[in-house]
């Protein structure tokens, strides 16, 4: 590099040597002079030194911004919530005391694995429901005699109904005339009464049957025949405007004949003029023309008087068909009047039948029961006690059964007390606490263990309403210790609830703030979390994959739309306009403007860029440390 000097262009080199060799010179001819020289050439140096570090080192492209810049690349675009969560083992659990006592063994310690049902701890037996249940065999036994001491005198009681039983039949086999009359006309009369009943239903309904078919001729004779003959008026009236139509038509076709019958005349004479010359060829065409005209007429009036016959027979038929529907439909409801009639005439006999037979009944069941059997009657009040005797019996012998099963039951739930003096596990677990030790007073209720399958893992999480509005079953989540070089773990939204809850929030310790509860369930167990502790929880709610998406501070907007910079061929940045899509935490995804491999500039923070800016694309630093660490930023 040169520089000018008084017109004189010098290297950098020889100028310092100059300057030296001046300050040297100087001082060798004027020592009394020598601080001004070497005071100048300092200045210089100085002056020099600065221009060249700048040229050389902060400005090395002359005067060009320098800037950075980055590659369009397909990316992954996600909107996420975040939040905290308690983990949690499947099915995780505390037991809690099912009676009040003493803790008597502990078989458990914490970190066991135990099987579905295994024993987990022991309680001492309440000293009341032992008592109890010492006593309750005593007093069921004693209600087991009771209950055979009743069915004992059941079994005499059958036995007395058997004997009255017996002397009945054999007191009704001497008068089996007499009594098999009696039953059977007693059986008749019966059978004449549910009859008679029977006819009087069958008499209400065909009653009921003829008033309805009576309404409805009557209904017929009055509505509906005005309706047929207000019909009918009007189709009187067509026929004769029809007949009207016929005449005029008919008219027609006589003056259509007559004009027809002139013109051909007319014609037969123009033809024969013609013939003479008296007229020319056009007059007779023009009659042939006449003659055409009145036959198309004649037809047009023979066609309107078929049209009119064929219009006022349609009229006719139609008049015939509503007067035989009428008369149809009143022959159908008279028919249907007689008919009712006739079964209210039947019905009746019937009964009269009926009656006649039930007086003569009844003269019969008259007749007999005048005639007295004290030994008989004696008999069957013997059995008629023996078997009320025989219901009291069993009547109280049910009622001792029942007591002794409500015993039974008592003393079979205070078995089921005692059993529950055993705590065991309902599912696969390991021990996770133990709240109890052997000897330990406890309530019913109190908490004696906590348990969970490690086999399955969730986290349990409180979300915001305005977050849960987003969260769907089945989203991806991912789980990370709270902490430095955390390891992400896998999971999906496994429950969530539809209802928010307003109260004490586990971990934000506020009161009245809404959430809403959810649960995540880690993919495969991880073998390390451990129950209770806090974890962060990030559920992707939204994720566009394979899209081109730029970091956010490389977007510009402060125009109306966004926009980013580029390079041109010259390395001149210019704008370019994008439309934004999806815009994550630190990245957005562009939907248009771009496409995979294209330069943009990364503005610098201390110089504005403008359009057509001379700019230097700034060399890649090297990465300090070792190469995990760089690796892993």
């Amino acid at each position: 590099m040169t520089t000018s000097i008084q017109g004189v262009s010098v290297s950098k080199n020889q100028w310092s040597q100059q300057v030296l060799i001046v300050g040297e010179t100087v001082k060798y001819k004027d020592k009394r002079r020598a601080y001004w020289p070497i005071a100048a050439g300092v200045l210089a140096v100085a002056t020099f030194g600065g221009w060249f570090f700048y040229g050389r080192v902060l400005n090395p492209s002359g005067g060009a911004v320098e800037v950075s810049t980055i590659t369009v690349e397909l990316g992954t675009i996600e909107i996420s919530v975040n939040n905290s969560g308690i983990v949690e083992f499947g099915g995780q659990q505390t037991l809690k005391s099912p009676t009040d006592g003493t803790v008597d063994r502990v078989l458990v310690r914490v970190g066991d694995r135990v099987p579905s049902g295994g024993e987990l701890i022991t309680l001492r037996n309440n000293i009341e429901q032992q008592t109890n249940f010492a006593i309750k065999p005593l007093e069921i036994r004693e209600k087991q005699l009771s209950l055979a001491t009743t069915e004992r005198k059941v079994l005499e009681a059958q036995d007395n109904l058997t004997i009255a039983q017996t002397e009945l039949q054999r007191l009704l086999q001497q008068n089996v005339s007499r009594e098999s009359q009696l039953a059977t006309q007693e059986s008749t009369r019966r059978e004449q009464l549910l009859n008679l009943e029977s006819q009087r239903q069958k008499l209400g309904e065909a009653q009921q049957k003829l008033r309805e078919a009576q309404q409805e001729l009557s209904r017929l004779s009055a509505a509906e025949s005005q309706k047929f003959q207000t019909r009918l008026a009007e189709l009187n009236l067509d026929i004769e405007k029809e007949n009207l139509t016929l005449r005029t038509n008919r008219l027609r076709v006589i003056n259509a004949q007559e004009e027809l019958a002139t013109a051909q005349q007319k014609l037969r004479e123009d033809q024969d003029l013609a013939q003479r010359g008296f007229i020319a060829e056009q007059e007779v065409q023009g009659q042939e023309s006449a003659v055409r005209s009145a036959e198309f007429s004649l037809q047009q009036a023979e066609v309107a008087v078929t049209q009119t016959l064929l219009d006022l027979e349609k009229i006719q038929l139609q008049r015939g068909t509503i007067e035989e529907e009428l008369a149809e439909e009143l022959e159908t409801a008279q028919k249907e009047v007689e008919t009712a009639q006739e079964t209210v005439r039947t019905v009746e006999a019937d009964i009269r039948r009926e009656i006649f037979g039930l007086e003569r009944t009844e003269i019969e069941l008259n007749k007999l029961r005048r005639e007295p059997n004290r030994e008989v009657e004696e008999a069957r009040q013997a059995v008629r006690e023996a078997e009320g005797q025989v219901r009291d019996l069993r009547s109280q012998f049910n009622q001792e059964r029942l007591q002794l099963e409500r015993e039974e039951i008592v003393i079979q739930n205070t078995q089921e007390q005692l059993a529950q003096n055993i705590v065991a596990t309902p599912i696969e677990a390991t021990i996770l606490q133990v709240m109890v030790n052997n000897g330990d007073g406890i309530g019913s209720g109190d908490d004696l263990l906590t348990l969970g399958d490690p086999s399955q893992e969730f986290v349990n999480l409180e979300l915001s309403t305005l977050d849960a509005s987003q969260v769907k079953l089945d989203q991806e989540a991912r789980v990370t210790v709270i902490g430095p070089n955390a390891q992400i773990y896998q999971g999906v939204v496994y429950e969530l609830s539809p209802l928010a809850i307003t109260g004490e929030s586990s971990s934000s310790r506020t009161t009245a703030q809404a959430f809403v509860p959810a649960t995540i369930k880690l993919e495969t167990p991880t073998g390390s979390l451990i129950p209770g502790a806090q974890v962060s929880v990030e559920i992707i709610v939204q994720q566009l994959q394979e899209v081109v998406v730029l970091p956010i501070e490389v977007i510009q907007r402060d125009a109306p739309q966004p926009y980013i910079w580029t390079l041109d061929a010259q390395s001149k940045v210019q704008k370019q306009t994008i439309e934004l899509g999806l815009e994550g935490v630190t990245e957005v995804e562009i939907k248009s403007g771009l496409e995979v491999g294209d330069e943009v500039v990364l503005p610098p923070s201390d110089v504005s860029l403008e359009p057509g800016m001379e700019v230097a694309i700034a060399s890649p630093e090297e990465p300090s440390g070792d190469g995990e660490e760089g690796s892993e930023r």
